[in-house]
């Protein structure tokens, strides 16, 4: 059995983290040989490792096609994309034969790339293989920008995005990661959908040590020695980083604000550099993307959130946020 992991990028964020504590977990239950990540770009080569020892002696290996990648992020014309969704399918799938892989695809839902949603998912039932779709967010829940990028590419009515990426088939099925999306699905497609919540490591909470240090990498880059609040995110207009930082500013003036991820998509490097030097001309306690970049010495998200006084969201949508979680599990409110 080969389990293959199907993402359009694996940038931090919260559902690179759902597939790094899951993947080892699913990969057992099917008892597979092997794990195959299938994605529009390679992963950073530290998050890599860790994801290869988590999977122990199991063979793994990368398929990269561009064409998985977000339609922003694709330079063909639409007839040319669905050729090569279509051909990228067919090699990622070649020479399995039923019940020999399982192909585990998220956030299809979302809509970045519908003609993967639709083609994937079609292969799979051609070939016999069984397909979970995982729901994270909906295209359709306050992102509606999504539509006019999907109708370019061909998806031109409702029902058609629902078909796509709703696809039904015996070999089928589709996964929500909180209970009435759960039951929403149900009464449409049945036995054709369920519940797989996201998980939480339950690793103990980091030692003091390791929380001391997060502290000292937490004040150096930051300049100041008093409490941080953190907001665990990527820099997407929809986390809401201003109303944190006005949050932090009413309840903990003496604090600063920082963000954990930086931008990962092309929609949202004008706000980011918006935001930022906004940041700078007005002198605001906020530091963004710490965890940004190459640096070696760096403390983990956990670590960050133990050494933090405060977790905050502050997004305006989440199918679930694992922040909530692992604020609980670092102890922090």
């Amino acid at each position: 059995m080969t389990l293959i992991v199907v993402h359009y990028h694996f940038r931090p964020g919260g559902i690179r983290r759902v597939i790094e504590l899951a993947t080892p977990a699913v990969a057992a239950a099917l008892q597979a040989r092997k794990v195959v990540l299938a994605t529009g770009e390679p992963a950073d080569a530290r998050w890599e490792q860790g994801l290869r020892q988590s999977l122990g002696p199991r063979e793994f290996a990368w398929f990269i096609e561009p064409a998985f990648h977000y339609l922003s992020a694709q330079p063909s014309m639409p007839s040319d994309l669905a050729t090569a969704v279509r051909r990228g399918c067919n090699r990622l799938l070649a020479g399995f034969e039923p019940r020999e892989a399982v192909v585990w695809a998220h956030n299809l839902s979302v809509g970045r790339n519908p003609l993967l949603a639709r083609t994937l998912a079609r292969t799979c039932q051609t070939r016999g293989l069984a397909f979970v779709s995982h729901h994270h967010d909906w295209w359709f829940e306050q992102r509606w920008a999504r539509w006019p990028e999907m109708q370019r590419a061909g998806v031109r009515t409702l029902r058609a995005a629902a078909e796509a990426v709703f696809a039904v088939g015996t070999s089928v099925r589709h996964a929500a990661i909180n209970g009435v999306d759960a039951r929403l699905l149900a009464g449409h497609l049945g036995r054709g959908a369920g519940w797989l919540p996201n998980p939480a490591s339950l690793a103990p909470a980091p030692p003091p040590a390791r929380v001391q240090a997060a502290r000292g990498w937490l004040a150096r880059i930051t300049g100041r020695q008093g409490p941080v609040w953190v907001l665990p995110c990527r820099l997407l207009r929809r986390k809401n980083v201003a109303e944190a930082l006005l949050l932090t500013r009413w309840l903990r003036p003496e604090s600063v604000l920082v963000t954990t991820g930086d931008v990962s998509s092309t929609d949202e490097v004008t706000y980011a550099q918006r935001l930022g030097e906004a940041a700078a001309q007005a002198g605001w306690p906020l530091r963004l993307s710490v965890l940004a970049g190459d640096e070696r010495d760096k403390p983990s998200v956990l670590d960050l959130l133990a050494a933090s006084e405060c977790v905050l969201l502050t997004s305006i949508l989440e199918g679930f946020g694992l922040p909530f979680l692992e604020a609980a599990a670092a102890g922090r409110p």
